[in-house]
């Protein structure tokens, strides 16, 4: 680990001073905190990044978050638990950016810092941890809570070969009782990625490291892919150990905490192919509410727009050949001089459906609309102005994706001039 620099430290010198009444911190104080944290942080990153220039970059950073985040902390170890919380966000930034190299298949993070005297036993043990667990015992190992590591590794070693893992978590409903407001609602949202269960809490009052820990150490037991939560300022992510995906069409696509999908595999696959059939033979096809790009992907659509940033961001990475614009179609739909540069269009609106791009739509030239609804009642307004503007409704095609429900959505096919 290399020491901060001069240069580095007048770069986060302005930091200090803007953050000295929320921090209660001035330079001698960073100073005592980065010497007492920077090289348990380096040793994690480390870790975790299996890169030692890796880590050096991503600790300078940070420690420049963590000034400008302005936060107010009840003790030492809740400024500490939030420093490694930077930490383990930049460097799962850094996989999703591209910055890292891409890691051989047969890479193992817990051999990244061998030690050559180890014994055997404490090698099989580690062996039987998952990269997570792993990664949670080098960094209480790092911090000097050797006492813990190696109690840790004993009770693996002493486990007879092949003995089920037992979980050890508590129930969910337990775990979050005494966090929720009184007289307040909390919300759990869980959605299937990739990688197992993306997990995001709202109403949760959970602001002490105590709570915090809890959460997590839930988390990591309970092998989720990812843990949020929300405390009204959008979802903040507490643990995920790689990076969140979910495969569309055969591309992996990074999943923002609380981001859209279909409500089953089978019943996205229905849509999908009626999307196809509906813009089937348009070669330039826009994806109007394009979401994480269901629809976008599968019909390899030129044009995507879609009112979430991140969602649109994710969108742009995964689909490097589609232009791909953060727009709000309530506020700012295509025009008809806009359309014109399509012949096909998808549109898959929320529930309140897309008046004011319909009646763009009505105006323009564009040769075949596909049209997906999750509101029967907003689709019937939305298909009578297409209608009015000279479209014919070709067919409509019913889909159920909710057991025991009267819910149900859509999908249909506008056409002009065929």
């Amino acid at each position: 680990m290399r020491d901060i620099t001069l240069s580095e430290l007048e770069r986060l010198q302005p930091v200090i001073s803007e953050a000295d009444d929320a921090l209660q911190m001035d330079q001698d104080s960073f100073r005592s905190l980065y010497e007492r944290t920077a090289r348990p942080l380096w040793v994690y990153l480390c870790r975790k990044t299996g890169r030692t220039e890796l880590a050096d970059e991503l600790l300078q950073e940070t420690y420049y978050r963590f000034l400008r985040a302005r936060m107010v902390f009840e003790n030492d170890g809740h400024r500490k638990n939030y420093l490694f919380r930077i930490a383990t966000n930049l460097a799962n930034d850094s996989f999703r950016r591209g910055r890292d190299e891409q890691l051989p298949e047969n890479y193992d993070a817990g051999a990244a810092a061998p030690d050559p005297h180890q014994p055997t036993d404490v090698s099989r043990a580690l062996a039987r941890l998952k990269p997570r667990e792993r990664d949670a015992l080098w960094l209480a190992y790092a911090e000097g809570r050797h006492d813990e590591a190696v109690r840790s590794l004993r009770t693996i070693a002493d486990k007879e070969e092949g003995e089920a893992e037992a979980s050890q978590g508590i129930p969910a409903h337990e775990m979050l009782g005494d966090m929720l407001q009184h007289k307040r609602v909390g919300e759990v949202q869980l959605t299937l990625i990739d990688s197992g269960a993306d997990v995001l809490l709202k109403g949760i009052h959970a602001r002490r490291l105590d709570e915090i820990e809890r959460l997590t150490s839930f988390a990591m037991k309970h092998d989720l892919a990812r843990l949020s939560i929300d405390r009204g300022l959008g979802p903040e992510t507490l643990l995920e150990p790689q990076p969140a995906t979910v495969t569309l069409s055969g591309v992996p696509v990074a999943f923002p905490p609380g981001a859209f999908l279909q409500a089953t595999e089978d019943g996205e696959e229905v849509l999908v192919r009626a999307v196809q059939e509906a813009v089937a033979g348009c070669m330039r096809i826009s994806d109007l509410f394009a979401g994480l790009g269901t629809f976008t992907l599968a019909t390899r659509a030129t044009y995507a727009a879609e009112a979430s940033r991140d969602v649109a961001a994710a969108l742009k990475r995964a689909a490097p050949g589609t232009t791909v614009e953060h727009r709000d179609l309530y506020r700012r739909p295509l025009d008809p001089g806009e359309l014109k540069r399509f012949d096909g269009v998808v549109l898959d609106p929320p529930r309140a459906g897309a008046a004011e791009q319909v009646s763009q739509l009505a105006r323009s030239a564009v040769r075949r609309i596909a049209y997906v609804s999750c509101n029967p009642a907003t689709f019937a307004n939305d298909a009578k102005a297409l209608i009015d503007g000279g479209y014919k409704l070709e067919w409509v095609e019913p889909v159920g994706q909710f057991r025991w429900s009267t819910h149900v959505e859509l999908a249909s096919c506008f056409t002009r001039g065929e």
